[in-house]
């Protein structure tokens, strides 16, 4: 007797499901083979993997930007002062928000450079001074850009002292995010925030006692953390610390990490 097959039922699920399954398995193929060779390419030649991936990530970060940041230079040149500066302009599609934010940062620079050209007026000593004022970008993604304007005094032959101004903007409306806003939720944050630091300082610190944490105190943003910072920033003979990190998981309300796109990625 003949023998009889049987032909097998097409089943739709299975197909779709194996279909699915390679389509998968081709786009995790690349990203393995990649990682692998990065891994293989740090044992080979002593790469910094890290660094490595830290500069995966800044160049993820960078094609992200919505903002573009251009210079603007010059000097002036007073009797016993010299102040130079390269300030910040901002390039933005919301042209309210760009005009708004360019006016507070070049109004407070403004005021700074006058109050200095004061002060040098009544200098009676003819000591000569030197300011360089510039400014960095820290952070930046759609909703928020931080920028740090440090202005640097120096006098003498060694003397120096820096101060900086970090500035938080809202890019939906131009407004400055004050420390209070950009920690919305937490009301205790300056107890919070004070107690964080008298953790990592002793009693004799000059800030021990006078931290007196509110929306104004001067702070920038990193990845999953905010600085607190005091100005003067770094003095001529003297270096005691004016800076802290505050973790964002010491609040009792969540902090978003703004800066998180890469590690949502992987």
């Amino acid at each position: 007797m003949d023998k009889i097959y049987k032909i097998p039922k097409y089943n739709k699920e299975l197909y779709l499901g194996g279909t699915l399954m390679k389509d998968l398995k081709n786009f995790i193929k690349p990203i393995i083979f990649l990682t692998l060779g990065l891994l293989l390419l740090s044992l080979v030649r002593n790469v910094d993997f890290a660094s490595m991936m830290t500069k995966i990530q800044n160049n993820i970060q960078e094609g992200l930007k919505v903002v573009k940041v251009t210079d603007e230079k010059s000097q002036i040149n007073d009797e016993n002062l010299i102040i130079k500066f390269k300030v910040p302009s901002i390039h933005y599609d919301n042209k309210d928000v760009e005009k708004s934010i360019n006016a507070y940062i070049k109004k407070n620079i403004k005021e700074y450079i006058n109050v200095q050209r004061q002060i040098n007026k009544m200098n009676t000593y003819g000591e000569k001074k030197a300011i360089n004022i510039t400014y960095s970008v820290v952070f930046e993604d759609e909703n928020i850009i931080n920028i740090i304007i440090e202005k640097n005094t120096t006098w003498g032959q060694k003397d120096y002292k820096l101060e900086k101004d970090s500035y938080i903007f809202n890019l939906k409306t131009g407004e400055r995010v004050y420390l209070d806003e950009f920690l919305k939720g937490n009301d205790d944050y300056s107890i919070v925030i004070t107690e964080t630091i008298q953790k990592v300082i002793n009693e004799k610190h000059p800030l021990y006692g006078n931290l007196n944490i509110d929306k104004n105190t001067n702070y920038y943003i990193e990845d999953r953390y905010i600085n607190i910072y005091f100005n003067p920033y770094k003095q001529s003979q003297d270096d005691t610390q004016y800076e802290f990190k505050i973790p964002y998981d010491v609040f009792k309300n969540k902090i978003e990490a703004f800066n998180n796109f890469f590690f949502n990625f992987c």
